[in-house]
């Protein structure tokens, strides 16, 4: 009789395991995370600390190339890696919100311990734990509303509990995704 109780356990730690993926992630792995509070407006969310492979530039289609091809196997170990969702920007506004300055860091989110090492120029692995404050929309996230959803988060979260240098902007879609897109924008809690 134990050991049928020992199974029962063992599976029943096995289910909470293998718990569903969120909707959001289109049944690619994502980073885990925890959802400290919510409201009508925005969450807030802890993740745990993960590796992310990023490279910064000016412009995103041909920084996304370039974390594309390290997933591709341009890595030290020539390993094809899963694509995650998000895809994370850290960019930073101009001070009336009207476009971006300086550089931005895009970064693929590595569902792996001892993810390998990049071997293109310009792209790194980083370990991240974010405590941020999230603001959730449908459709294609285009700079401008990108900027218009930051500056509307940052105008419901608590002044001063955030850094209002930058905003993260995350994309859970592919290109080819039409339909009920879903993007976010982060402000990272203090």
């Amino acid at each position: 009789m134990n050991n049928l109780f020992c199974v029962v356990v063992l599976l029943g730690i096995s289910y909470a395991l293998a718990a569903p993926k969120p909707t959001t992630c289109n049944n690619y792995d994502c980073p885990s995370f925890t959802v400290v509070s919510s409201n009508d407006n925005y969450e807030e969310r802890q993740y745990d600390s993960a590796n992310w492979v990023t490279v910064e530039g000016t412009g995103g289609s041909a920084m996304f190339w370039k974390l594309f091809r390290y997933i591709g196997g341009r890595n030290a170990d020539n390993k094809k890696i899963e694509m995650t969702a998000p895809v994370i920007s850290r960019v930073q506004p101009n001070a009336d919100d009207s476009g971006f300055s300086g550089n931005r860091k895009m970064s693929f989110y590595v569902a792996m311990e001892n993810a390998p090492e990049p071997t293109e120029d310009g792209v790194y692995l980083e370990k991240k734990s974010l405590n941020v404050y999230v603001k959730t929309f449908g459709g294609w996230a285009r700079d401008a509303k990108n900027l218009q959803k930051a500056a509307e988060l940052r105008q419901q979260v608590p002044a001063g509990t955030f850094d209002s240098s930058y905003f993260y902007t995350a994309g859970y879609d592919s290109p080819w995704k039409v339909l009920n897109r879903h993007n976010e924008v982060w402000l990272v809690k203090n």
